[in-house]
């Protein structure tokens, strides 16, 4: 069984798990206060495998099967867990800088780890087309990417929602750079499908 497939288990199971028990939902997060006064470093991790709820849950179980089991398949199992974890710890970095002295900041969820995963699918495959769920037509995957961390950026500096905009951000600008740190060939090869 491949690795993200693992990953996607374990974020199914430790998420309704969570849903009925909210002590383990508050002892997984992050708490970027309690992880500075309590060392709580191992929710930095921990934090990518609960949700907020189900929509939640399966919209990121959705995006995690189209990008990251494929990336998997195309960079293997190490470069996959860098890749994505590498994503997930930077995605905190925003959170970890402005909210260590707020105790009542909670952050949860894989999407900073997926966005990671989503930007180094592609880096890999710049050929393909995303389709949205909220649009009817595909997007040439380079230019879904664009408007993704416009999107991004634009919604986390409104502060408008309790979606933690800077982690989709950050970790899907980790994730590229991971991506090209690992393989820096990708980046010739990612222009010359471009233009071909």
């Amino acid at each position: 069984m491949s690795v993200a497939v693992l990953i996607l288990l374990a974020m199914f199971a430790l998420s309704v798990v969570a849903f009925e028990k909210p002590s383990l939902r508050e002892a997984l997060l992050l708490n970027p206060y309690r992880v500075r006064r309590e060392r709580r470093y191992y929710a930095l991790l921990t934090s990518g495998f609960v949700h907020g709820d189900w929509l939640h849950l399966v919209f990121n179980a959705v995006a995690f099967y189209f990008f990251a089991l494929p990336l998997e398949r195309i960079v293997g199992a190490e470069k996959f867990l860098l890749i994505y974890f590498g994503s997930l710890l930077a995605s905190h970095v925003p959170d970890l800088a402005t909210q260590s002295r707020n105790p009542n900041y909670r952050t949860l969820g894989a999407s900073g780890a997926i966005s990671g995963a989503m930007f180094a699918y592609i880096l890999h495959e710049p050929s393909s087309e995303i389709s949205a769920f909220l649009l009817p037509v595909a997007i040439p995957a380079p230019i879904f990417a664009l408007l993704y961390l416009a999107i991004s950026y634009y919604a986390a500096k409104q502060d408008a929602d309790d979606v933690n905009h800077n982690a989709h951000l950050w970790g899907a600008l980790a994730g590229l750079c991971i991506a090209i740190a690992l393989d820096p060939s990708a980046i010739s090869a990612f222009i010359a499908r471009l233009l071909n």
